[in-house]
């Protein structure tokens, strides 16, 4: 029986992540981001965390302050508590975000696979 290389399969799971990426959406990426920076959060990875939240800082698009304004505050907050190791008050308001973004994605599909009546998509600065 031929025994993998594990170099073969970084490179395949290298080819599928880079594949997953470059087909997702604006908001699927807001997702994948999400659950980027909690998963190093439970895996105390401060530098890593901080990473995903600034991505997620440059993309809200500060032409909407009603919007924008509440989420840069959170992801301070958020981003404070990394800094200082208190991950899990940072997972808590992270994953109430990540759902809410979930649910938001859930009713633009739907309203899309309905015709196009519903919530119109987030828009955001950069993915």
């Amino acid at each position: 029986m031929p025994t993998r290389c594990p170099t073969a399969t970084r490179d395949a799971v290298e080819a599928y992540s880079a594949s997953k990426l470059e087909s997702a959406t604006p908001g699927q990426l807001v997702l994948q981001t999400y659950d980027y920076v909690i998963s190093c959060c439970h895996r105390g990875e401060t530098a890593q965390a901080k990473k995903g939240l600034v991505e997620l800082m440059g993309a809200l698009n500060l032409d909407h302050e009603e919007i924008a304004g509440p989420l840069f505050r959170m992801y301070e907050y958020c981003l404070d508590a990394i800094r200082e190791g208190r991950f899990e008050e940072a997972i808590g308001p992270l994953s109430e975000l990540r759902e809410a973004w979930r649910g938001v994605i859930d009713q633009v599909e739907s309203g899309a696979a309905a015709g196009g009546a519903g919530v119109q998509a987030p828009e955001t600065t950069k993915p």
